[in-house]
Protein backbone atom coordinates (compact mmCIF):
# COMPACT_ATOMS: atom_id res chain seq x y z
CA UNK A 1 0.00 0.00 0.00
CA UNK A 2 2.92 2.48 0.55
CA UNK A 3 4.50 2.02 -2.86
CA UNK A 4 1.01 2.36 -4.04
CA UNK A 5 0.43 5.72 -2.34
CA UNK A 6 3.88 6.81 -2.88
CA UNK A 7 3.55 6.51 -6.62
CA UNK A 8 0.43 8.00 -6.51
CA UNK A 9 2.10 10.94 -4.71
CA UNK A 10 4.87 10.95 -7.41
CA UNK A 11 2.10 11.04 -10.34
CA UNK A 12 0.49 13.76 -8.77
CA UNK A 13 3.79 16.44 -8.16
CA UNK A 14 4.58 15.42 -12.10
CA UNK A 15 1.04 16.73 -13.11
CA UNK A 16 1.79 20.14 -10.73
CA UNK A 17 5.58 20.50 -12.14
CA UNK A 18 4.01 20.21 -15.71
CA UNK A 19 1.51 22.83 -14.93
CA UNK A 20 4.09 25.03 -13.00
CA UNK A 21 7.01 24.45 -15.04
CA UNK A 22 5.82 26.74 -18.28
CA UNK A 23 5.52 29.97 -16.36
CA UNK A 24 9.23 29.81 -15.50
CA UNK A 25 11.84 31.75 -16.98
CA UNK A 26 14.71 29.46 -18.48
CA UNK A 27 17.30 30.14 -15.49
CA UNK A 28 14.32 29.37 -13.34
CA UNK A 29 13.68 26.01 -15.00
CA UNK A 30 16.89 25.17 -15.22
CA UNK A 31 17.20 25.93 -11.41
CA UNK A 32 14.75 23.24 -10.86
CA UNK A 33 16.54 20.37 -12.46
CA UNK A 34 19.12 20.46 -10.29
CA UNK A 35 16.53 19.82 -6.99
CA UNK A 36 15.89 16.20 -7.46
CA UNK A 37 15.71 13.43 -10.20
CA UNK A 38 11.89 13.72 -10.42
CA UNK A 39 12.37 17.44 -11.09
CA UNK A 40 15.06 16.94 -13.52
CA UNK A 41 12.73 14.85 -15.30
CA UNK A 42 9.70 16.82 -16.07
CA UNK A 43 12.60 20.00 -16.70
CA UNK A 44 14.17 17.68 -19.37
CA UNK A 45 10.71 18.25 -21.55
CA UNK A 46 12.15 19.93 -24.66
CA UNK A 47 8.12 21.04 -25.08
CA UNK A 48 9.35 23.38 -22.39
CA UNK A 49 12.09 24.77 -23.51
CA UNK A 50 10.94 25.28 -26.88
CA UNK A 51 8.20 27.01 -25.35
CA UNK A 52 10.88 29.81 -24.32
CA UNK A 53 12.52 29.87 -27.32
CA UNK A 54 9.51 30.63 -29.13
CA UNK A 55 9.03 33.20 -26.44
CA UNK A 56 12.57 34.99 -26.74
CA UNK A 57 12.97 33.89 -30.74
CA UNK A 58 9.61 33.77 -32.22
CA UNK A 59 11.12 33.52 -36.16
CA UNK A 60 12.85 30.09 -34.55
CA UNK A 61 10.05 27.97 -34.09
CA UNK A 62 9.58 27.71 -37.63
CA UNK A 63 13.18 26.18 -38.20
CA UNK A 64 13.69 22.97 -39.16
CA UNK A 65 17.18 23.04 -37.87
CA UNK A 66 16.21 22.58 -34.63
CA UNK A 67 15.90 19.39 -32.65
CA UNK A 68 16.94 19.93 -29.60
CA UNK A 69 15.49 23.15 -27.67
CA UNK A 70 17.20 23.05 -24.43
CA UNK A 71 20.30 23.00 -26.09
CA UNK A 72 19.77 25.86 -28.09
CA UNK A 73 18.47 28.18 -25.61
CA UNK A 74 21.35 27.14 -23.20
CA UNK A 75 24.11 28.01 -25.51
CA UNK A 76 21.93 31.28 -27.40
CA UNK A 77 21.77 32.53 -23.65
CA UNK A 78 25.64 31.82 -23.33
CA UNK A 79 26.04 33.65 -26.37
CA UNK A 80 24.15 36.82 -25.48
CA UNK A 81 26.48 37.23 -22.40
CA UNK A 82 30.04 35.74 -23.45
CA UNK A 83 31.40 36.69 -26.87
CA UNK A 84 34.38 35.20 -26.73
CA UNK A 85 36.56 35.10 -30.12
CA UNK A 86 36.35 31.16 -31.63
CA UNK A 87 38.74 29.95 -34.23
CA UNK A 88 38.38 30.42 -37.63
CA UNK A 89 35.27 28.53 -39.11
CA UNK A 90 35.59 26.74 -42.61
CA UNK A 91 34.31 29.47 -45.07
CA UNK A 92 30.58 30.26 -45.60
CA UNK A 93 28.45 31.85 -47.76
CA UNK A 94 25.11 33.95 -47.69
CA UNK A 95 23.76 30.72 -48.89
CA UNK A 96 24.38 29.04 -46.14
CA UNK A 97 22.85 31.09 -43.33
CA UNK A 98 19.25 32.37 -42.26
CA UNK A 99 18.31 35.19 -40.42
CA UNK A 100 15.87 35.23 -37.89
CA UNK A 101 14.32 38.66 -36.82
CA UNK A 102 12.17 39.66 -34.23
CA UNK A 103 10.73 42.97 -33.14
CA UNK A 104 8.65 43.26 -30.07
CA UNK A 105 6.86 46.78 -28.31
CA UNK A 106 9.10 46.67 -25.22
CA UNK A 107 6.07 49.17 -23.40
CA UNK A 108 3.78 46.54 -23.35
CA UNK A 109 4.05 44.18 -20.43
CA UNK A 110 6.15 41.06 -22.34
CA UNK A 111 5.98 42.75 -25.53
CA UNK A 112 3.82 42.41 -28.47
CA UNK A 113 5.26 40.85 -31.08
CA UNK A 114 5.77 43.87 -34.41
CA UNK A 115 7.76 41.59 -36.44
CA UNK A 116 9.22 38.33 -37.11
CA UNK A 117 10.31 36.71 -39.80
CA UNK A 118 13.19 34.28 -41.69
CA UNK A 119 15.29 35.64 -44.38
CA UNK A 120 17.58 33.25 -46.34
CA UNK A 121 20.74 35.22 -46.45
CA UNK A 122 21.06 35.74 -50.68
CA UNK A 123 17.65 37.66 -49.83
CA UNK A 124 19.87 39.97 -47.59
CA UNK A 125 22.76 41.12 -49.97
CA UNK A 126 23.21 44.44 -50.72
CA UNK A 127 21.31 45.91 -53.95
CA UNK A 128 18.45 43.74 -53.48
CA UNK A 129 16.20 46.32 -51.63
CA UNK A 130 14.82 49.13 -53.45
CA UNK A 131 14.25 52.41 -51.13
CA UNK A 132 10.53 54.21 -51.82
CA UNK A 133 10.37 57.68 -52.39
CA UNK A 134 10.09 60.23 -50.27
CA UNK A 135 13.11 59.18 -48.01
CA UNK A 136 15.97 61.91 -46.60
CA UNK A 137 19.23 62.75 -48.48
CA UNK A 138 20.89 61.40 -45.54
CA UNK A 139 19.32 57.95 -45.82
CA UNK A 140 20.40 58.18 -49.56
CA UNK A 141 23.82 58.57 -48.87
CA UNK A 142 24.44 56.44 -46.00
CA UNK A 143 23.00 53.43 -48.51
CA UNK A 144 25.28 54.27 -51.08
CA UNK A 145 28.66 54.04 -48.29
CA UNK A 146 31.45 52.26 -48.63
CA UNK A 147 30.66 50.18 -45.87
CA UNK A 148 28.85 46.48 -47.41
CA UNK A 149 25.30 46.53 -45.73
CA UNK A 150 23.01 43.44 -45.44
CA UNK A 151 19.19 44.60 -46.04
CA UNK A 152 16.07 43.29 -45.62
CA UNK A 153 13.01 44.88 -47.16
CA UNK A 154 10.02 44.77 -44.63
CA UNK A 155 6.55 43.97 -46.94
CA UNK A 156 4.03 44.07 -44.41
CA UNK A 157 3.22 47.22 -42.59
CA UNK A 158 5.37 47.98 -39.46
CA UNK A 159 5.21 51.21 -37.99
CA UNK A 160 6.56 52.65 -34.62
CA UNK A 161 6.04 56.26 -32.69
CA UNK A 162 9.05 58.10 -32.47
CA UNK A 163 8.82 57.78 -28.75
CA UNK A 164 8.35 54.30 -29.08
CA UNK A 165 10.98 51.59 -27.25
CA UNK A 166 11.59 48.00 -29.20
CA UNK A 167 13.59 45.44 -28.95
CA UNK A 168 15.29 43.82 -32.04
CA UNK A 169 16.46 40.04 -31.97
CA UNK A 170 18.98 38.88 -34.42
CA UNK A 171 19.68 35.14 -34.42
CA UNK A 172 21.73 33.50 -37.55
CA UNK A 173 21.38 29.74 -38.08
CA UNK A 174 23.92 27.96 -40.49
CA UNK A 175 22.42 24.93 -42.51
CA UNK A 176 25.99 23.82 -43.44
CA UNK A 177 26.10 22.71 -39.63
CA UNK A 178 22.68 23.10 -38.17
CA UNK A 179 24.69 25.69 -35.65
CA UNK A 180 23.10 29.14 -34.43
CA UNK A 181 24.54 32.35 -32.81
CA UNK A 182 23.51 35.49 -31.83
CA UNK A 183 24.14 38.99 -32.90
CA UNK A 184 21.88 41.24 -31.52
CA UNK A 185 19.17 41.24 -28.65
CA UNK A 186 18.72 44.15 -27.85
CA UNK A 187 16.17 47.32 -26.53
CA UNK A 188 16.00 50.19 -28.70
CA UNK A 189 14.76 53.66 -27.54
CA UNK A 190 13.57 55.75 -29.94
CA UNK A 191 14.12 58.50 -28.49
CA UNK A 192 17.84 58.25 -28.21
CA UNK A 193 18.61 55.42 -31.20
CA UNK A 194 16.93 58.20 -33.92
CA UNK A 195 19.42 59.55 -36.65
CA UNK A 196 16.64 61.94 -37.91
CA UNK A 197 19.17 63.17 -40.94
CA UNK A 198 19.85 59.54 -41.96
CA UNK A 199 16.09 58.25 -41.50
CA UNK A 200 17.83 55.00 -39.16
CA UNK A 201 16.77 54.37 -35.76
CA UNK A 202 19.80 51.91 -34.79
CA UNK A 203 20.51 48.92 -32.46
CA UNK A 204 24.66 48.64 -31.73
CA UNK A 205 26.09 45.77 -30.42
CA UNK A 206 29.85 44.44 -29.93
CA UNK A 207 29.63 41.16 -30.56
CA UNK A 208 32.90 39.53 -30.36
CA UNK A 209 36.86 40.07 -30.60
CA UNK A 210 38.82 39.53 -33.58
CA UNK A 211 41.51 36.59 -32.94
CA UNK A 212 43.28 36.74 -36.44
CA UNK A 213 44.23 39.55 -39.18
CA UNK A 214 41.79 39.16 -42.09
CA UNK A 215 42.65 40.69 -45.55
CA UNK A 216 39.03 41.95 -46.34
CA UNK A 217 38.36 43.53 -42.89
CA UNK A 218 39.30 47.07 -41.70
CA UNK A 219 41.24 46.83 -38.39
CA UNK A 220 40.51 50.16 -37.10
CA UNK A 221 39.29 48.28 -34.34
CA UNK A 222 40.25 45.01 -32.80
CA UNK A 223 36.23 44.18 -31.78
CA UNK A 224 33.45 43.15 -34.50
CA UNK A 225 30.35 45.46 -34.30
CA UNK A 226 27.49 45.54 -35.44
CA UNK A 227 24.64 48.07 -36.19
CA UNK A 228 20.79 46.93 -36.72
CA UNK A 229 19.26 49.46 -38.12
CA UNK A 230 15.15 50.26 -39.00
CA UNK A 231 15.10 52.19 -42.49
CA UNK A 232 12.30 54.66 -42.17
CA UNK A 233 9.80 56.90 -43.72
CA UNK A 234 8.71 59.84 -40.95
CA UNK A 235 5.39 61.07 -41.30
CA UNK A 236 2.99 63.27 -38.74
CA UNK A 237 3.58 66.20 -37.49
CA UNK A 238 6.76 66.42 -35.98
CA UNK A 239 7.50 62.95 -37.17
CA UNK A 240 6.02 60.84 -34.33
CA UNK A 241 5.21 57.85 -36.22
CA UNK A 242 8.13 56.03 -38.15
CA UNK A 243 7.09 53.76 -41.32
CA UNK A 244 9.49 50.87 -41.47
CA UNK A 245 10.23 49.96 -44.85
CA UNK A 246 13.85 48.07 -44.41
CA UNK A 247 16.16 46.46 -42.03
CA UNK A 248 19.75 46.98 -42.14
CA UNK A 249 22.59 44.65 -40.79
CA UNK A 250 26.01 46.63 -41.01
CA UNK A 251 29.17 45.26 -39.66
CA UNK A 252 30.85 48.45 -40.24
CA UNK A 253 34.44 47.36 -40.63
CA UNK A 254 34.00 45.08 -43.73
CA UNK A 255 33.03 46.93 -47.05
CA UNK A 256 32.68 43.62 -49.21
CA UNK A 257 30.36 40.19 -48.86
CA UNK A 258 33.26 38.26 -48.39
CA UNK A 259 34.08 41.09 -45.66
CA UNK A 260 30.90 40.65 -43.95
CA UNK A 261 30.97 35.99 -44.38
CA UNK A 262 34.64 35.98 -43.20
CA UNK A 263 32.97 38.47 -39.58
CA UNK A 264 30.18 35.45 -39.53
CA UNK A 265 32.74 33.13 -39.36
CA UNK A 266 34.10 34.28 -36.08
CA UNK A 267 30.88 34.43 -34.16
CA UNK A 268 30.12 32.24 -31.73
CA UNK A 269 28.49 29.24 -33.70
CA UNK A 270 26.74 26.98 -30.62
Amino acid sequence: MSNANSGAGKNKMSIILKAVFPLLEGTDLAACMVVCKQWENVAQDDYLWKCLCIKKWPSISASPLVNNYRKIFKALCICEKDHRPTSLAPGISLSDLDFYIDIWDADEGHGRLLFSEIASGPTLREGNMSPPDGIVPGLTDHLEGPEYKLTLPVKSSLSISSAQEVRVSVLIARKDSNKVACILNHLLDCNTCIDWSEGRAIAYAQIAEFPLACPFVNFATSNINCEISLLFISRGGGGQCLDVFGIEMNFLTAYTEEGVLWLLSMLQWQ
